[in-house]
């Protein structure tokens, strides 16, 4: 068994993990609160939005794209199909001209 001086080290190690412990959880604490919401990019957009820059309408659309006549999406989520906005309005332009 250990000495009462033993312990006390001891308990003075825990006592500085726990001090430790707490000053980390008071700055993750201050990051969470302070962090900025993410910058959503007004210049991506989605099916919807390119339908109504092209003037096309649900069928219309949906049919041009397996066609392979829209431009590549720059990515597909879950969601569906994302553009840059420049991309479907240079499509409009050249549809325009």
């Amino acid at each position: 068994m250990g000495t009462k001086a033993d312990a006390v080290r001891r308990l003075g190690r825990v006592r500085r993990e726990l001090d430790e412990a707490a000053e980390w959880v008071g700055r993750m604490t201050d990051e969470i609160e302070n962090a900025k919401p993410p910058v959503v990019d007004a210049n991506l957009v989605g099916a919807q939005e390119a339908r109504e820059i092209l003037g096309l309408g649900n069928n219309g659309f949906n049919s041009q794209r397996r066609q392979g006549k829209l431009p590549e999406p720059l990515v597909t989520l879950a969601c569906g199909p994302i553009w840059l906005r420049e991309t479907i309005e240079q499509e409009a332009r050249r549809r325009a001209a």
